[in-house]
């Protein structure tokens, strides 16, 4: 890309035909200059088979992180889980990697078989493809009896419907017991499975991170989509009471239908403006009135990815507050536990200069 054509936002990534998203290959430019292409296919409704926006996001991280040196994956074995077209793990062949890109058995992993024999040339690691179905609990252990040492997780947009989360928890459970950092790309397709997944996250990792701007790519940058580094916490005892679960799990799903009932209503209102205003147009047939629209629906756009992150960002910190108000009663129960004991002990006492212990009388129960 030429310096003049400016910096790449998220119009421009999300700017392409139904024919360019969907059904044309998608040529990928490294920095470098190395270019790699992406067999796709299927329609809109056929995810699996499609280059989407936070693939090329969380590709172009990669790259500048590891110009920058925060990521090195020169050597790192590299899981993509949901690959798609292998976008992601292709990249990060390219940069040195082992990768292995794994998706459903069958078409999908036809798809990426071809992808990955037509761009093997353009890395400097490995390339493999493996059926990893998220169901099917055998795939994830045949897949660690190949690569028992996995070091990096990557995954982009795998959390845009409620089936797959906790098929996809339970996957990731399994690949990170020996450690491996999850980096992912997401955006807010659907509220609710979102909320679940970063509650999951919150509750059983030792960091949640948010990569901040400063970080990604100065060239790729998109409002509405955002990359997280994730690291598991490994053998954590169980803290909180299956009692104190159940609480919050109630607590935690009226929050979420509240949140996915107020994004229901809005997206509501903007598709029954659009229509209104469609109509409209369509009976005056009035250019500038046209004109006048795509600014309008191009700005709302913008404020609906605004909301976007300032729901994933609100998801991130209630899970937050909920592990400080956890850990703060946590400590006020052990500190009552620990004054009753001491009440309950004996008290030392001097008597005839010598020191005594004398047994507290305990109220009867």
């Amino acid at each position: 890309m030429s310096a003049g054509e400016g910096i790449e936002r998220s119009w421009m990534m999300r700017n392409r035909t139904p024919k360019e998203l969907y059904e044309d290959d998608y040529a990928y430019v490294s920095d470098c200059g190395i270019q790699l292409r992406f067999e796709q296919g299927g329609g809109a409704r056929v995810v699996g088979q499609t280059t989407w926006d936070g693939a090329i996001l969380l590709s172009k991280y990669f790259e500048h992180a590891q110009k920058t040196g925060s990521i090195d994956l020169s050597g790192m074995t590299v899981v993509e889980l949901g690959s798609g077209t292998g976008l992601v793990g292709t990249v990060c062949a390219m940069l040195g990697a082992n990768a292995i890109l794994t998706d459903r058995p069958g078409v999908v992993t036809d798809l990426l078989i071809r992808n990955a024999n037509r761009n093997i040339s353009s890395v400097r690691g490995t390339l493999t493809v493996e059926a990893l179905d998220w169901y099917i609990e055998e795939h994830v252990p045949k897949l660690l009896c190949k690569f028992p040492n996995v070091d990096f997780i990557v995954a982009s947009e795998v959390i845009y419907c409620d089936a797959l989360v906790h098929p996809l928890l339970n996957t990731l459970r399994e690949l990170q017991k020996t450690g491996a950092e999850l980096i992912m790309s997401h955006a807010v397709h659907r509220l609710a499975p979102l909320v679940t997944f970063l509650a999951e996250t919150h509750r059983r990792s030792s960091s949640v991170l948010s990569v901040p701007d400063i970080e990604l790519h100065p060239k790729y940058k998109a409002e509405g989509i955002l990359i997280k580094r994730i690291t598991p916490r490994l053998n954590r005892p169980e803290e909180v009471s299956s009692e104190r679960r159940g609480i919050q799990k109630q607590k935690l799903s009226k929050l979420e239908i509240k949140c996915e009932q107020a994004l229901r209503n809005l997206l509501s209102y903007q598709r029954l403006e659009y229509e209104t205003f469609e109509a409209g147009c369509m009976v005056c047939n009035d250019q500038d009135q046209m004109d006048r629209f795509v600014d309008i629906q191009m700005e709302k756009a913008r404020l609906i990815e605004q909301l976007g992150i300032l729901e994933s960002q609100t998801a991130d910190f209630v899970y937050s507050v909920h592990e400080n108000v956890v850990n703060q009663e946590r400590i006020i129960r052990n500190d009552k536990i620990s004054k009753d004991l001491q009440a309950r002990t004996r008290k030392l006492s001097v008597i005839d200069d010598k020191l005594q212990l004398t047994p507290v009388p305990q109220e009867s129960s």
